[in-house]
């Protein structure tokens, strides 16, 4: 009598329908972080959309970026216009850069 070594049908079903959720999803981010934040001192704005798409307004003018999100931290990407940036996501929810030389604080409204 053979016996098969390894993961059976049944054990590999919950690790298959995951795959194929995140495969489904692949620019799966927290959708908690989609929305509008603003720094109302410098008046700054930050709107990250769906899709990893994002625009941020300063002084004026407006800048189309994309970006990528984890549960630490929006890496905003925004071409050779204004590079890339680092945003920290505070325990409040507040975006602050990780670059202090520019500090600020967006706040989702």
């Amino acid at each position: 009598m053979r016996r098969e070594s390894g993961l059976g049908a049944i054990q590999l079903l919950p690790l298959l329908a995951a795959a194929v959720f995140l495969s489904a999803c692949p620019d799966f981010i927290p959708r908690s972080w989609v929305g509008k934040y603003t720094d109302a001192t410098s008046g700054v704005s930050l709107e990250l959309k769906s899709g990893g798409k994002a625009t941020i307004a300063m002084f004026g003018t407006s800048q189309n970026c994309t970006y990528t999100a984890t549960y630490e931290k929006i890496n905003l990407d925004c071409g050779k216009d204004l590079g890339k940036v680092a945003f920290k996501i505070n325990s409040d929810g507040s975006l602050s850069p990780e670059n202090q030389d520019f500090p600020m604080r967006l706040v989702k409204r």
